[in-house]
């Protein structure tokens, strides 16, 4: 628990952290030894900043069809992430399903679009543009979290490549189309 207030109470940031957390931030990694100084803090924090520009990334297609014209609010992929998370659990229960494979894909299946952007069929990318786009894209955000935790970069590359592999991601394909149907209609 100290752990997690070291790396994200940082003094730097928040200049009232000393006097809410005087013993935790006065505490030396030799004093307790469940305390361990991490390689690069801040790399946890940059992963952070870079995952958080999903909240605002539209989703282009809903921009391209003109739901923000029509005095509605586009959904950011951030907000698709979370659906795509939520319904995971609507099939939980039916054999082969994993929910927490499949909640970990939805999670992540679009983050690299944090840097890329949501490269929509209308965009006239390629497919094989546009994946290399989004591999460069999540290996540079996997990069920056493996700064911090190789264990968290290497279980992000491997959700995602699960995802563009269908296996077990044919789940969470299926529930990305179902979505978009539903939303479209309603």
């Amino acid at each position: 628990m100290h752990f997690a207030i070291l790396f994200l109470v940082n003094p730097s940031f928040d200049p009232l952290a000393r006097r809410r957390f005087p013993s935790v931030l006065s505490m030396s990694a030799s004093e307790n030894s469940d305390i361990q100084r991490v390689p690069d803090a801040t790399k946890a924090l940059d992963f952070l900043n870079l995952a958080g520009q999903l909240k605002g990334t539209l989703r282009t297609g809903w921009v391209y069809k003109g739901v923000d014209q029509a005095g509605q609010r586009v959904e950011s992929v951030a907000d698709h992430s979370w659906r795509m998370a939520a319904a995971s659990f609507l099939f939980a229960g039916q054999p082969g399903y994993d929910v927490g494979k499949v909640v970990q894909m939805a999670v992540l299946h679009d983050m690299a679009e944090a840097i890329t952007g949501d490269i929509a069929p209308a965009d006239q990318v390629t497919p094989g543009e546009k994946k290399r786009r989004e591999t460069e894209a999540l290996t540079t955000m996997t990069s920056t979290l493996g700064g911090f935790s190789a264990a968290g970069a290497e279980a992000v590359q491997v959700r995602c490549e699960e995802y563009d592999n269908k296996t077990p991601g044919n789940f969470t394909h299926g529930t990305h189309r179902m979505l978009a149907s539903a939303l479209f209609v309603f």
